[in-house]
């Protein structure tokens, strides 16, 4: 069904009694005929589940459930399975492929319609257009007369058609949970439910960690890990073929371009593995040598100096020359002279040699959602036809925008990597009383107006003490409490005062450095700031997916909306109580507000939740700001202060994260904060 169908659906089991056509037609705006051609769908729906549409000429129409409630329809219209029935005919098609790819076999057009809620005419019309779509490529429909039809092609077009079609329709927000979570995390969004539909409408393998196992073993051979879209790629890979080989399928081609030996050893190891107890003929070098050339295009996550010597072969003269243009021509847009080392050039070569291969090949890639990249900043048009140019020029290739994307940006953090820090900055510590709210406000602060500062942390004030502050060497500390300390302290009050901030900072920069001119040994090493274990993926998913948007009603009392946002973040009166009384104890000691952006912060650290929770109020009218709250459990481990404080750098830092809290919807707040935490994982 269409959206507007649903909807139509929707309304005919909320109402009582009978409705006119005309009615309906009003409701939705539309034409009684395309009311008419409507309900014949609705009526389909409601007959396969049990249910009648009538419909009686000059009185009107109803729903008879026979003594089911209507919100048992309701359910079934929301569940996952709908999803299904009301996809674009494009999009289905690409659905059914994968569907005939994976089962090799003789599939009947009533098992398809079975699958994709559909009727036999529409799988009819659909497989017109699949053939039609086919033509001019090596992959043909076969049709057999009482038997089914079945797709058939050259093997290393199927697999990588399959790839493909997967990567391009499912996004990172579908497919990393797929991957990677257990059922025991119940990761529950429409776009994974379907997801996971679809894998086990084409009955694909569920053994994800016996998949998983080998490919960390890949690891432990090569000396380095794949990207998550490597990894990705690999995984679907190995488990289509895997199943296609089982079945017959195999890639005989002898060929397909020699890969480097290492990796041809690995994939005769793991393709024995895969098959050894199900498949008992010889595997041909064909599978072989396709794998092990999947296996060296896929994209390079992090790789020690010491072992990019032993990929050397992958490197061709045209790539080294390549690579030096590019580095070349990038500086001539950013009017700037860049220089990489050699282990650097070479991680660079090893990248470019990957992509070129894989473009030579047809193999796709997933790059994931890397959201607005602040074209305008970064010169970003201008690069990407640079960089198009040279690949046409050096390999008569052109690169899609999330290869010319991801290229560029590794490209930038490899600079990044190779330039030198000052030879010493005054080290500064940021500590209020979460370490969520205002000292990430006045670390944001400090980096952008005191380049002479390196602050090292924004912190709560509890963890303020000498051995730590020795060991980090930390020169200056900001703090809003009062701290008896040796280091110098700059006290700070709410309102924030930024004029006397600027001049209690000059003034302590001053005597800092006069105090410690004799003492500060610019080559010495200098202590790297304290780090904080890799979160997990699903902390930040979870964290992400409870990002809330709530609707208050209009108050200019802060006390009111305290009471609100209490009373939404918690289940019983007691908590709401003690809730209400954190939040009030924290206003107290002075209100945060982003005064550039005339937005205020409520935030709090309270042992009512145990995990943390953040988002927006609105107010009903949309005529007065929103308002951020945060929200830390306690005691407040560092790794959620981090998640939280990341909310408060963003919101000043991020334009496109701020102007989605100050304005958005929760689904582009959500989709910024994806764009946000990509870097803590």
């Amino acid at each position: 069904m269409k959206d507007r169908q649903k909807k139509m659906l929707r309304f005919l089991l909320t109402s009582d009694g009978v409705l006119r056509i005309d009615d309906v037609a009003t409701v939705f705006s539309i034409s009684k005929r395309t009311v008419s051609r409507d309900l014949d769908v609705i009526g389909n729906w409601l007959e396969r589940r049990g249910a009648v549409l009538e419909r009686k000429p000059n009185q009107g129409i109803r729903i008879r459930t026979f003594n089911r409630e209507p919100l048992e329809f309701l359910d079934i219209l929301n569940t996952p399975e709908s999803y299904l029935e009301t996809l674009p005919p494009p999009v289905r098609h690409q659905l059914i492929l994968l569907y005939l790819i994976f089962q090799n076999r003789e599939v009947k057009i009533s098992e398809i319609a079975n699958v994709f809620f559909i009727s036999d005419t529409t799988v009819w019309n659909d497989l017109n257009q699949i053939e039609a779509d086919l033509r001019n490529l090596p992959c043909t429909l076969e049709r057999f007369k009482g038997v089914g039809l079945y797709l058939k092609g050259e093997e290393t077009f199927l697999r990588l058609k399959f790839l493909q079609i997967l990567t391009e329709l499912f996004s990172c927000r579908a497919i990393i949970p797929y991957l990677y979570f257990s059922v025991e995390d119940k990761v529950d969004t429409l776009e994974v439910n379907q997801f996971q539909l679809l894998m086990e409408k084409i009955r694909f393998p569920v053994n994800r960690r016996s998949v998983m196992k080998r490919i960390a073993q890949i690891y432990e051979i090569l000396g380095y890990r794949f990207t998550m879209s490597g990894e990705a790629l690999l995984y679907f890979y190995l488990q289509l073929s895997s199943h296609r080989i089982k079945s017959g399928a195999l890639i005989k081609r002898k060929n397909l371009p020699r890969c480097h030996n290492r990796f041809l050893t690995i994939s005769t190891s793991l393709l024995t593995e895969l098959v050894e107890r199900t498949f008992s003929g010889q595997i041909p070098q064909g599978e072989k040598d396709f794998l092990g050339l999947l296996l060296q295009v896929l994209e390079i996550g992090d790789i020690s100096a010491s072992r990019i010597q032993e990929y050397q072969e992958i490197i061709t003269p045209p790539v080294a020359d390549f690579v030096s243009a590019m580095i070349s021509q990038l500086g001539e847009i950013d009017n700037e002279l860049y220089y990489l080392d050699k282990n650097l050039q070479q991680f660079l070569n090893l990248a470019v040699a990957s992509l070129v291969t894989r473009l030579q090949n047809g193999i796709p890639s997933w790059h994931g959602d890397w959201g607005n990249s602040s074209a305008e900043s970064w010169n970003r048009a201008k690069k990407e036809r640079a960089v198009n140019q040279l690949l046409d020029e050096y390999f008569n290739l052109r690169a899609t925008p999330k290869d010319l994307e991801y290229l560029l940006i590794h490209f930038q953090s490899l600079v990044l990597n190779r330039k030198k820090l000052p030879e010493h900055k005054i080290r500064c510590l940021v500590c209020c009383f979460e370490g969520i709210g205002l000292a990430s406000y006045l670390q944001s602060i400090l980096k952008r107006e005191f380049p002479q500062l390196e602050v090292v942390e924004a912190t709560a004030v509890y963890k303020i003490n000498q051995t730590y502050l020795e060991s980090n060497r930390i020169d200056l500390i900001l703090s809003t409490f009062p701290v008896c300390i040796q280091t110098p302290v700059i006290q700070i009050s709410l309102p924030l005062d930024r004029d006397r901030l600027k001049k209690d900072i000059s003034n302590a920069i001053l005597k800092i450095r006069e105090r410690s001119a004799d003492q500060i040994n610019p080559a010495a090493s200098r202590p790297t700031s304290t780090e904080i274990a890799p979160i997990p993926f699903d902390t930040i998913w979870n964290f992400i997916l409870g990002f809330s948007l709530f609707c208050c009603p209009r108050t200019d009392s802060i006390e009111e909306v305290i009471q609100f946002l209490a009373g939404r973040l918690t289940k019983t009166a007691e908590s709401k109580i003690r809730l209400e009384e954190d939040l009030k104890n924290r206003e107290r000691l002075g209100s945060l507000f982003f005064e550039e952006f005339g937005t205020r912060v409520i935030h709090c650290k309270s042992t009512v939740l145990k995990q943390p929770r953040a988002g927006a109020i609105q107010f009903e009218g949309e005529c007065q700001a929103r308002i951020l709250f945060l929200v830390a459990p306690d005691p407040c481990p560092d790794p959620i202060r981090l998640i939280l404080s990341e909310i408060t750098v963003s919101f000043i830092e991020n334009r496109y994260f701020r102007q989605a809290i100050m304005s958005g919807t929760l689904s582009q707040i959500r989709k910024n904060l994806m764009n946000i935490y990509k870097e803590l994982l």
